[in-house]
C-alpha cells in the first residue's frame, strides 16, 4: 500500500466518484454542443449556433462546479 496516499472516508469517496462521473458527462455534453455550434456556423445558421453555444457553456459551468467540489474534498483530506 502506498503510504503517501490520503485517506478519504468511504461515503465521501463515493461522492467524489459520482462527482467525477457527472463532470465527465457534462463535459461530453458541452463538447457535443460546441461541435453542433461549429456546424451551424459553417452553414450560416448563426442564431442556432448561439443556442448551441449557450447549452455548451451551461454544461461546462456545471462540470467546473462539480470539479470545484471535488477539489475541496481533496484539499480537506490531503496529507
Amino acid at each position: 500500500m502506498d503510504t503517501n496516499q490520503a485517506t478519504i472516508p468511504a461515503a465521501e469517496n463515493l461522492k467524489a466518484i459520482e462527482s467525477h462521473k457527472k463532470a465527465a458527462q457534462h463535459f461530453q455534453e458541452a463538447a457535443k454542443y460546441h461541435t453542433e455550434a461549429a456546424k451551424f456556423h459553417e452553414s450560416g445558421e448563426i442564431m442556432k449556433a448561439e443556442g448551441s453555444l449557450k447549452k455548451a457553456v451551461e454544461h461546462s459551468k456545471t462540470a467546473i462546479d462539480l470539479q470545484d467540489v471535488d477539489l475541496k474534498l481533496h484539499e480537506k483530506y490531503k496529507k
